[in-house]
């Protein structure tokens, strides 16, 4: 859902990613789920029609959304990456598992746990002034679903 700030987020930097390669936005279809959970992107492909011959990227807010995706796709005989590219974010292990691999934008769980570590040493401290919002900076974590598109 949009209104869940963490992925808001997420959605505003894949168009603005899109914005900075002048990748058309108008080509871009906007598919919500009820939730994040695998059974949603499962559902979410059941709900899109898919136009044979058109290349198209579903860029899910969350491995579990991807891998659903991918798994629903499959089963329509759908080739990924060649038809239809997928990618996932969160960088979970799993995505180095699945076949094909799930290409995902990751983020640095070491030094997430650092900053969370060093935050809550200083709640402990009694230092209880906020330091506002802390940005770490995706990557993306090549898999097997986005190959040839770029």
């Amino acid at each position: 859902p949009r209104d869940v700030s963490t992925f808001a987020d997420r959605l505003e930097g894949f168009f603005k990613c899109l914005s900075e390669n002048s990748f058309p936005i108008d080509r871009v279809k906007i598919i919500e789920c009820d939730s994040f959970e695998e059974r949603d992107g499962r559902q979410a492909i059941e709900r899109h029609s898919i136009t044979p011959g058109k290349r198209e990227v579903i860029f899910c807010t969350t491995d579990w959304l991807a891998k659903g995706v991918i798994e629903a796709l499959l089963e329509r005989k759908v080739s990924i990456p060649s038809e239809i590219g997928v990618i996932g974010f969160g960088g979970l292990d799993f995505c180095k598992m699945t076949s094909p691999r799930i290409t995902t934008v990751a983020l640095n769980p070491y030094l997430l746990g650092r900053i969370a570590i060093t935050m809550l040493q200083e709640l402990m401290e009694g230092n209880f002034e906020s330091k506002g919002v802390v940005f770490v900076e995706p990557f993306l974590m090549e898999g097997e679903t986005l190959r040839g598109w770029k």
